[in-house]
């Protein structure tokens, strides 16, 4: 009994760190594909029928996954670019 107790103590620092190793692994693989995606995407040449573009006002609703990827009324939108006009942000896109 007290050797299945001290196994089961010992394996709980051994889990924690397995799992702060792996977080940590998984975090760094998804930032990298990220950043690669967001580097093809601005060097693409879209063709307007390609592409949309929102308005601030338009995004009040949109849910942020990154800091330029967004889903609005069930659409997943990359931003390609964002270009202030007369005072008004508009954020051009790639549905994705």
């Amino acid at each position: 009994m007290n050797k299945k107790l001290l196994f089961i103590f010992l394996s709980i620092p051994v889990i924690i760190l397995f799992s702060n190793v792996m977080y940590s692994v998984i975090f760094h693989v998804k930032r990298e594909l990220y950043e690669k995606t967001q580097y093809s995407i601005t060097q693409s040449n879209f063709r307007k029928s390609e592409t949309i573009f929102f308005t601030e006002k338009d995004l009040e609703n949109a849910e942020w996954k990154e800091e330029k990827e967004f889903t609005l009324k069930g659409l997943s939108y990359d931003i390609i670019k964002i270009s202030i006009v007369n005072g008004k942000k508009y954020f051009y896109c790639y549905m994705g």
